[in-house]
């Protein structure tokens, strides 16, 4: 405790010191109840401008209209608290609004305080403000709907919740007939309190502080004022010189400042001294007590941060190092370790007792919020465990910074890499696969987290590269772990400018889209080779997005490319990373909808990854397998595709039909309206839309009974959409479901039937559902997995209705939703069933399978199973050189069988000459994949022998 000595000396003083002062006449208490200066119940007391009434013992307030009785009065503070009017029987009006409740006069000293929460009740839509809340959140519906006596105010139209703004012109609370017609005011309410705990209605008002007392000759005055002339016209009793006027005590008191006695003098320097003894012992009791304070906060801040380690391992072990063992690793933090410095702290190089390298991240001292970061960073790692992601050996929390001891990344960051000229350029390989890296890191923060988390800071500099050029996504301190069932994290923006999401920085709203669009910018960054933030660059052109967005808009999306690139590019790769653009574009659409996921981000990488290696082999290579993929047409062909249905493509497994597709993944195909449709057990849906590439549908819900005029969705009948769960399809966990006219007994959990839920928002807005307008309850439900949910239920007695929305982003608007469906996931599937080898082709063998006993025509050595395209595909042997192992192409020539493998189509109706032009064509390109390089003719020979096998064919076809 601080002790003011000079405030205790004077205060002595004045204790010891006698001096006179003038007292005001202030009013005898009325009742038990004392009348404080100014205020005034008869002529002769108070000042006559702060009137109130002394009535048998009880204090009143008059204002212009009414008199209201006074409740509690604060002198200190100016203030006193008045009842209110009563409500008429019966109604929802108050007794005094036939004098437009509460008006003070303007011209006396009274006003209405800040302290008032003012609900009004009964109001008309005239009454709507600014000022006012009248939606059905606000305070006052929670009052009138949780209080036992406001039963009557709840049939009435519109009640509003106000806060006065001020204490200086607030003279009214007014009720009007064609307003609000009753009103209720709290004095210093806590809101967050349950309405039971809520002080009793009343209204506060405070007074201005008085002026010296008027006077007409000095007989009215005491000795130590002086009657003068005031400002005003009047006069008044000015105090006397070494006095002072005391408004709350009404008088004229000493002015202790100005006292000069002998006798203050002297007591002062005792007391002085006294303390100046005094304060030396609490001086060094303060120390003392100082210190074992300071020691118990440092042991209990290391506790409660190795609370924090071990709460967040999630099953992962973190070291906790001593700061002994830091200081030693970092040879006590010398500079020469020092490998780089951000706005969190500092990096350095240590060397543990065992010999492992780290390095070492210390938070700035004295700077809470890089602490906070920094013990974040602990919890988001000790959740996580991925390849492309740094990770974290432990940390040290024994010290007033914690530190964070990670694996050593040799090879520095990628901005490095990028944009120091002493570097080595990296290839483009090398900058596909530190991109397809890193969104593999990222993609496993966002769905294989538990909880996901959001990184919020991805850029280059946060990009680690080892010693085999792998990345590892670092720095997790403005990360944020989000909940599965909720669409974003509400925070405030924070990250790096030029990466930052605008949408987050316009909403708040941080989603794993964010992580996304900051990612997007790293790949125009990667491409480029040009700093998402560069002065050097024209005004407009500041900002690396704004700058691509305008080259890709003018159609010169090469000339963006980094120099470097270009300079060794291949027509391939110059394809490539024109499809690496434009996907650094779709992950910068402004609309984070409309952005990829990080899963399909990195599919897409890895696609371009495997139509870049195409580019990497020789010219001469791609021909001779072009060849070979032209002549075996039918070689990798292990199952049939639907044909189309009308305009729709029908994706394998999907079956139309007994004679293509997967019989298990059947939808059905109306010839005469060309439309796909998807059979449950009960009923049938339309299928809207198809995505191969991830396995899902889209089929649209019912509509809701007679004509949209029910909140009745058709198939209440048959329980809603109820899949067969021995099929291979599923309910996405992209569904956002609204159950709509449902009973109290599905209030449970996992549905939020809240009056706050997001059905809510639907049906107020939706021209569709105004139908469900009137029914008692809806709810929203997030279904939490991808794999075992099978129906969306209604009934007679839950719900009768829903609607279901795939990737729904709640913070848009309703009119900006997409239109209702339902996303159907359907499970990869197994290579085809055979009877007989004859069932297979050349890629496979009709053998049992693993699972089951059944037989399956399984993929032959040098081969795989492609699900999605449903074929035998080829294995990519080649390796770093670009020389390809193609000894599975050649297998059926060194069993001279070589027309067995070719296509069926060419082979039918084809004569003998033809018959070996094929067979020529088909030796000239296992002529070109010989493996010793020496082997393989020049693309002239290759040229010349092709023209000789055309002019054979050509006089062949002359012959017939």
């Amino acid at each position: 405790m601080t002790i003011n000595w000079p405030r205790l000396v004077i205060f002595v003083a004045v204790l010891l010191v006698h001096t006179g002062c003038a007292v005001a006449t202030r009013c005898p208490d009325c009742g038990r109840t004392p009348v404080p200066y100014p205020l005034s119940t008869g002529p002769t007391c108070g000042n006559q401008l702060y009137k109130i009434q002394c009535d048998v013992d009880v204090l009143k307030f008059d204002t212009i209209n009414n008199t209201y009785p006074v409740i509690s009065i604060s002198p200190e503070n100016q203030r006193l608290v008045i009842g209110q009017s009563h409500f008429l029987p019966n109604t929802c009006v108050k007794a005094d609004l036939a004098t437009n409740g509460i008006q003070l006069n303007t011209s006396l000293p009274f006003t209405i305080t800040a302290d008032n929460t003012v609900f009004y009740f009964n109001c008309t839509d005239t009454m709507f403000s600014v000022a006012l809340d009248c939606t059905p959140t606000s305070p006052c519906q929670t009052y009138q709907n949780g209080s036992a006596h406001m039963s009557t105010c709840r049939r009435a139209p519109r009640c509003c919740s106000y806060k006065k703004g001020s204490s200086t012109n607030q003279y009214f609370l007014r009720l009007m007939i064609e307003r609000c017609r009753a009103y209720t005011s709290f004095v210093n309410l806590n809101i967050s309190l349950p309405i039971s705990r809520w002080p009793d209605p009343a209204v506060e008002l405070m007074w201005v502080l008085p002026l010296e007392p008027p006077c007409v000759t000095q007989a009215q005055c005491d000795s130590t004022s002086t009657c003068r002339d005031a400002q005003d016209g009047g006069r008044r009793c000015f105090c006397n010189h070494k006095f002072r006027w005391d408004a709350i005590a009404g008088r004229c008191a000493s002015d202790f400042k100005k006292v000069r006695s002998k006798r203050i003098m002297i007591v002062a320097t005792t007391i002085c001294c006294v303390g100046i003894i005094i304060m030396l012992a609490v001086f060094a009791m303060t120390i003392c007590v100082r210190r074992q304070r300071v020691k118990a906060a440092r042991q209990r801040l290391s506790r409660e941060r190795e609370e924090i380690v071990g709460a967040s391992g999630g099953g992962r072990s973190s070291k906790i190092f001593t700061s002994k063992e830091i200081k030693k690793a970092t040879n006590n933090f010398s500079s020469t370790g020092l490998l780089g410095v951000g706005g969190f702290g500092e990096v350095y190089k240590g060397v543990l007792d065992d010999g492992t390298t780290v390095a070492v991240k210390c938070a700035k001292l004295g700077n809470t919020k890089s602490v906070d970061q920094v013990l974040n960073e602990v919890r988001i790692l000790c959740q996580v465990n991925h390849k492309n992601l740094v990770h974290l050996l432990g940390c040290c929390v024994e010290l007033q910074q914690p530190f964070l001891v990670y694996e050593y990344i040799p090879n520095g960051s990628l901005f490095d890499h990028l944009h120091d000229r002493n570097k080595q350029p990296l290839t483009w390989s090398q900058r596909l696969t530190i991109a397809h890296d890193t969104a593999e890191g990222l993609a496993y923060l966002h769905f294989s987290a538990s909880p996901p988390i959001y990184h919020r800071d991805v850029k280059a500099s946060n990009i680690l590269l080892d010693d085999k050029m792998k990345a590892k996504v670092a720095d997790f301190g403005l990360s944020r772990l989000a909940h599965s069932d909720v669409t974003h994290v509400t925070t405030c923006a924070q990250g790096t400018l030029g990466y930052l999401d605008p949408d987050y920085y316009w909403n708040y709203q941080l989603t794993d889209k964010s992580d996304v669009y900051s990612f997007g910018v790293l790949l125009l960054e990667i491409l480029t080779c040009q700093k998402a933030i560069d002065f050097n660059r024209p005004t407009n052109d500041v900002n690396l997005v704004t700058y691509v967005k305008r080259i890709v808009s003018e159609e010169r999306l090469v000339d963006v490319i980094d120099p470097i690139l270009k300079k060794r590019a291949t027509l391939l790769d110059f394809d490539a990373m024109k499809a690496f653009g434009f996907l650094a574009m779709s992950c910068l659409e402004e609309r984070r909808e409309n952005r990829p996921s990080m899963e399909e981000v990195s599919e897409e990488i890895e696609y371009i990854m495997v139509f870049s290696n195409m580019a990497a082999k020789s010219t001469f290579d791609v021909m001779c397998t072009v060849a070979l993929m032209l002549l075996f047409a039918d070689f990798t062909t292990s199952a049939t595709r639907c044909s189309d249905c009308g305009s729709t493509q029908v994706p394998y497994p999907l079956s139309t039909g007994p004679g293509c597709g997967d019989q298990s993944y059947r939808v059905r195909c109306d010839t005469g309206a060309g439309a796909l449709f998807f059979d449950t057990p009960n009923t049938t849906y339309p299928i809207y839309s198809i995505s191969p590439t991830i396995q899902r549908f889209r089929i649209r819900p019912p509509n809701f009974l007679n004509n949209n005029a029910t909140c009745v969705t058709t198939d209440v009948s048959t329980e809603g959409l109820q899949l067969d769960p021995t099929l291979p399809f599923n309910i996405t966990s992209g569904n956002t479901i609204m159950y709509l006219n449902c009973s109290e007994s599905l209030l449970r959990s996992p549905l939020n039937c809240t009056s706050t839920s997001l059905c809510h928002s639907y049906i107020n807005n939706s021209a569709e559902a105004s139908v469900c307008g009137r029914s008692p309850i809806c709810c929203t439900f997030r279904s939490g997995g991808s794999s075992t949910m099978y129906s969306i239920r209604v009934r007679d007695g839950g719900c009768q209705a829903y609607r279901s929305f795939v990737n729904l982003d709640y913070s848009l608007p309703v009119s900006r939703w997409p239109v209702p469906g339902v996303e159907i996931q359907w499970a990869s599937p197994p290579e085809p069933l055979c009877g007989t080898q004859a069932d297979c082709d050349a890629s496979s063998t009709c053998v049992p399978s693993a699972a089951g006993g059944v037989r399956r025509c399984i993929c032959n050595s040098g081969f795989h199973w492609d699900a999605i395209a449903g074929v035998c595909a080829l294995d990519d042997t080649c390796d770093t050189r670009g020389d390809c192992d193609d000894s599975n192409r050649t297998a059926l020539i060194a069993e001279e069988r070589l027309l067995d493998a070719v296509d069926p189509n060419l082979k039918k109706g084809a004569s003998k000459l033809e018959l070996e032009t094929m067979k020529a064509l088909g030796f000239l390109a296992v002529g070109c994949l010989e493996e010793r390089r020496q082997n393989r003719p020049s693309m002239k020979e290759v040229t010349e022998e092709i023209e000789y096998i055309i002019s054979i064919a050509t006089s062949s076809n002359m012959e017939d």
